[in-house]
């Protein structure tokens, strides 16, 4: 394998040019970062809403799980079933 010396500059532009070429692939215009900033905002900001949805409905079960069985416990206890 042949050695090859690059200029400090040289290398700086090989790898912008990687960098953005990767990024084209990936879909993101690297000539707008502020748009890929605020879409990586909204995708945190949906991930924070799910995972809120998520646990206050897994709560809202339990709830009403243990509301039920307690409901039973007490019925039984006054008996009325």
């Amino acid at each position: 394998m042949e050695q090859v010396s690059l200029t400090k500059d040289e290398l700086a532009e090989l790898v912008t040019e990687a960098v953005h070429e990767t990024l084209k692939q990936l879909g993101v215009d690297a000539g707008q970062p502020f748009a890929m900033q605020r879409d990586m905002q909204f995708l945190r900001a949906t991930r924070e809403a799910s995972e809120t949805v998520k646990r206050t409905s897994v709560m809202t079960i339990v709830g009403a799980i243990l509301v039920g069985v307690l409901g039973l416990i007490w019925a039984k206890l006054i008996g009325s079933i």
